[in-house]
């Protein structure tokens, strides 16, 4: 049996750092693999990136993620992208993975 936990349209920013950090403290031990479906920022600003970064590190499964249209509306995808693949997780755009 392989445990999944999704979550869609996070909306992180420094004012749910606290929320973001604790749902993915309670996922230790208790998913085998993450899927993050869009919305992961309030507005796309690397910054709120950082928030869902700082909380997957603490994490030892893989993390899939999608962008969602909150995260092109600063148009900095790219530097979302360097922060949440240099936390490990995996960005999907128009591909999959196993």
């Amino acid at each position: 049996m392989v445990r999944v936990a999704a979550a869609a349209d996070i909306h992180a920013s420094d004012v749910s750092a606290d929320r973001v950090e604790r749902a993915f403290a309670d996922l230790r031990d208790e998913a085998d693999v993450v899927l993050l479906a869009g919305d992961l920022t309030t507005s796309g600003e690397p910054e709120q990136a950082e928030v869902i970064a700082a909380a997957s590190r603490n994490l030892d499964v893989p993390i899939f993620a999608v962008l969602g249209n909150h995260d092109y509306h600063a148009e900095r995808t790219d530097e979302l992208r360097e922060v949440l693949e240099g936390a490990g997780i995996r960005l999907l755009d128009r591909e999959c993975a196993s």
